[in-house]
């Protein structure tokens, strides 16, 4: 009886075994990268968007401040990534009560890029919407931009104080 539980422990053993290596698995792999890139900033190096005291014109008359006379802006981030530029009219509002429909001025902006050069030199302006390169300087990617516009004064400009807030974005 003993040899006959013996061996029917044997081939217990036997069956598990074989229904255990009669089983099926599988793997799968993947693999995994990921890249990481500066973020961006804009520094305000120097200059601003005022226009200063102005005599209302007995005509209709168009304000102009060049982008060198304007303000400095420098883009950091990536070297050799692309960035894209947006940039609209600003309107500025008088500053009082009861504004008449006359009682604005939009900004036109004037928007231009020297790329890795600090000094106004050869300015390129930039299309509202466009990419362009971050120069690679040491290691950090560079660009410089500078900023003006245009503002039309018309004869029955009321007087005051106009402001308005100009939005500059930049996007990988």
């Amino acid at each position: 009886m003993r040899t006959r539980t013996f061996w029917l422990a044997i081939s217990f053993i036997f069956i598990l075994y074989g229904l255990a290596s009669a089983q099926s698995s599988a793997n799968t792999s993947a693999g995994i990268r990921i890249k990481l890139i500066k973020s961006l900033n804009i520094n305000a190096e120097q200059g601003n968007l005022d226009f200063g005291e102005i005599i209302l014109p007995a005509q209709n008359k168009m304000l102009l401040k060049t982008p060198d006379k304007g303000l400095q802006l420098t883009v950091k981030g990536q070297p050799d990534k692309l960035v894209m530029f947006t940039f609209r009219k600003t309107r500025l509002n008088l500053l009082r009560e009861n504004n008449r429909s006359n009682d604005a001025l939009q900004f036109q902006p004037l928007v231009v890029r020297t790329n890795n050069n600090t000094k106004f030199l050869n300015p390129t302006p930039i299309i509202n919407g466009q990419s362009y390169k971050l120069q690679n300087q040491k290691g950090e990617g560079r660009i410089y931009i500078w900023v003006g516009g245009k503002l039309e004064l018309t004869e029955n400009q009321s007087p005051g104080d106009y402001e308005g807030t100009f939005t500059l974005s930049v996007v990988y």
